[in-house]
């Protein structure tokens, strides 16, 4: 199995859910979310979650803590878990998008290129050879 499913998996079980500026969000709204724009997006919560585990992590002990911590720690790294997933996937989207665009721009600019060539080709011609393809037709 997938690390990425196996998250998800986990998050569903554990019906996880984010704390934002408009409410508690499920693992399916986040897919909604804007990777930095808007007043709500991905890379704020994952800089609030990140700084969520340094703050309850503490200094470092060499004595067990107590269970329950243990279980808060580990439900946080698993939020952000889920959202560094889904912002490589929405940056790996972005990224093809990108590309796609890029790649029918020069195509166009081919197109175009090709089309001017043509024509000058055309044109280099003799009036025999233009009539003689008229005529072809």
């Amino acid at each position: 199995m997938s690390e990425a499913i196996n998250i998800f998996e986990q998050a569903s079980k554990q019906k996880l859910r984010f704390a934002s500026t408009r409410g508690s969000l499920a693992v399916e709204d986040l897919w909604d979310l804007p990777l930095t724009s808007g007043q709500v997006n991905l890379n704020d919560l994952a800089v609030n979650v990140n700084r969520a585990i340094k703050e309850s992590e503490g200094e470092e002990s060499f004595v067990p803590t107590a269970k329950a911590g243990n279980a808060d720690v580990a439900r946080l790294h698993l939020q952000l878990d889920v959202l560094k997933r889904i912002i490589a996937v929405k940056v790996e989207e972005r990224d093809a998008r990108e590309a796609a665009r890029d790649k029918l721009v020069k195509k166009r600019v081919l197109q175009e290129a090709l089309a001017e060539a043509q024509t000058n080709a055309l044109k280099s011609k003799t009036p025999e050879e233009i009539q003689a393809m008229i005529d072809a037709l």
